[in-house]
């Protein structure tokens, strides 16, 4: 029983640095699952918030932002030639 208590002593600082490296593996693999997800949740989050700010300080115009400019719609700009017709329902006037 004494010659496995001292074989026993002798392998447990090598055991040591084995359980040190598998912990710091399965750490490592564990952030490299986890870390892509984290971020894209944390950046769906910022996103989020960003709209949220941009609807409540009122930077939206017409469900379009401000800095695209007006479009194309109803009183919007038109190429060059287009003329603009007239869209009544009745022909008499």
């Amino acid at each position: 029983m004494d010659l496995y208590a001292d074989r026993l002593r002798e392998l447990q600082p090598l055991w040591s640095s084995v359980e040190n490296w598998a912990v710091r593996l399965f750490f490592f693999m564990g952030a490299i699952t986890l870390l892509p997800w984290v971020l894209l949740i944390v950046f769906d989050a910022g996103v989020y918030v960003w709209r949220c700010l941009v609807l409540a300080l009122g930077l939206e115009a017409g469900g379009r932002m401000w800095w695209y400019g007006a479009g194309a719609g109803a009183g919007g700009r038109r190429g060059p030639g287009v003329e603009v017709e007239d869209l009544r329902l009745s022909t008499t006037y």
